[in-house]
Formats: C-alpha cells, sequence, structure tokens
C-alpha cells in the first residue's frame, strides 16, 4: 500500500511538473566492497560458527567442572599439591587452544566453501575472536559451578539458544 501511494503521488506530481529527488528517500546505500553479491549460505554463517564454538566450549567445560564437584574431584585437589587455580588454568587453556583451532577451522571453511571475503587482517579476527572464546570459557566455568550436570547443561543451552531463536524469529 505504501509503495502504490508513493508512485500515484509521484506520478500526481510529475503531472503538476513537481519532480522528487529520489536521493532523498534512498539516504543510504549498501554495496559490496569486492563487487560479488551475498550469497544465501553467507549470511547464517558467523551465527553457525559463534554456535559451533560455544557450544563445545561451555558444554564441555560446564559439564567437566561440574562432574568434578559430584564426583568431589575438586575436594580431592586439597590434599595434593596442586591449587585451585592451577586447577582452573589446567581447564582453560585446553578450551581456549580447541576454541581458537574450531575458529580458524571455521574460517577456512567460511573462505573456501562459502566464498566468504574477509575484509579485515586475519590477526585482528583472531584478537578480537579471542575476546569471544575466553568470554564463552568463563560463562562454561560459571556454569559449571552448578552441583548437578543437568543444571549446568540447561544453563548452557538457554544461553545458547535463547539468542539463536530471538535473532531468527527477528
Amino acid at each position: 500500500k505504501g509503495e502504490y501511494t508513493y508512485e500515484v503521488t509521484n506520478e500526481f506530481l510529475k503531472e503538476c511538473g513537481i519532480t522528487i529527488n529520489e536521493a532523498y528517500f534512498n539516504a543510504i546505500s549498501f554495496e559490496s566492497s569486492t563487487k560479488t553479491e551475498v550469497n544465501a549460505n553467507q549470511v547464517p554463517f558467523s551465527i553457525e560458527i559463534a554456535t559451533c564454538i560455544s557450544i563445545i566450549l561451555m558444554f564441555g567445560l560446564a559439564y567437566s567442572i561440574s562432574r568434578d564437584n559430584e564426583t568431589k574431584v575438586s575436594k580431592s585437589i586439597a590434599y595434593i599439591p596442586l591449587s585451585t587455580s592451577k586447577y582452573l588454568w589446567a581447564k582453560i587453556i585446553p578450551y581456549f587452544i580447541l576454541g581458537m583451532l574450531e575458529l580458524f577451522l571455521g574460517l577456512v571453511i567460511g573462505g573456501l566453501f562459502f566464498k566468504i571475503d574477509y575484509q579485515l587482517n586475519p590477526v585482528i579476527i583472531f584478537l578480537l575472536s579471542s575476546f569471544f572464546v575466553f568470554a564463552t570459557i568463563m560463562l562454561g566455568m560459571l556454569f559449571g559451578c552448578c552441583k548437578s550436570q543437568i543444571a549446568s547443561l540447561f544453563l548452557c543451552m538457554g544461553v545458547i539458544i535463547i539468542p539463536i531463536f530471538a535473532v531468527t524469529m527477528i
């Protein structure tokens, strides 16, 4: 209805000798920097990469720590010469390396199979993505503090699935 009204009004004004500057109605225009069209497979790629990284890191770490809480491994640490901070670093470092490796593989797959042209330097992409990976690990550790493995997994699912549902519905 809005387009029809615009067309009719524009034709009427042209008959009266009044022309409308189209630039006022198209204030912003987007164009690709590489002059290639965006493929439908490229749009959800960032959501898929973030979801895969979140699922593996958050579920894995939350499950691992909550399992250690249930089996009393965390209390056994008090009797060995391993401090709690070293125990937590021993959990964080492998997951961080796994997350960065997964990110690297995802970017390679996106470039090769989905023909995504990255506009930033790969080093900057990795530095910015390392914050995301670290934040995901910290959320996994937070949810791992639950006494039950099931509760920690439900919290992880809520944090991952609710934003995806919101994005896909909008």
